[in-house]
């Protein structure tokens, strides 16, 4: 929506802050889970442009382990099998998405995905 009346084209305009969007309890992760404030934000006032502070909200963080073993057998002077087995996200973790910005939406303030499975991978490998 067009709150400052400048025209198309002119991106995103901020709603005002109104609060501290920080200042809620977050709630676990079932099927979303409730990240920050949303009523710390309002709309504009008509023909002006809300003033907003850079970075006011973050998303979550992501956190990651991968852990790879690698093993080589000389079968000849020049030929090798080498065995491999990786696990992605060893310690299955889950990392939730970013939290929705859209003023908007009725899951503005949530979470609503997460990914991060445990991934293991066995490789066979013949060099000549």
């Amino acid at each position: 929506v067009d709150y400052a009346g400048v025209g198309p084209g002119s991106g995103t305009q901020f709603w005002k802050v109104t609060g501290d969007p920080n200042s809620v309890t977050r709630t676990e992760f079932s099927s979303f889970a409730v990240w920050f404030n949303k009523d710390a934000f309002a709309k504009p006032d008509i023909r002006t442009f809300a003033p907003f502070q850079r970075n006011i909200v973050r998303s979550p963080g992501f956190y990651n382990w991968d852990l790879g073993l690698r093993k080589n057998f000389a079968v000849t002077d020049k030929q090798k099998l080498q065995m491999r087995f990786e696990m992605f996200n060893v310690l299955n973790h889950p990392n939730w998405g970013g939290a929705n910005a859209n003023p908007t939406s009725g899951s503005f303030g949530q979470v609503t995905t997460k990914s991060g499975e445990r991934q293991l991978q066995l490789a066979v490998k013949y060099i000549f």
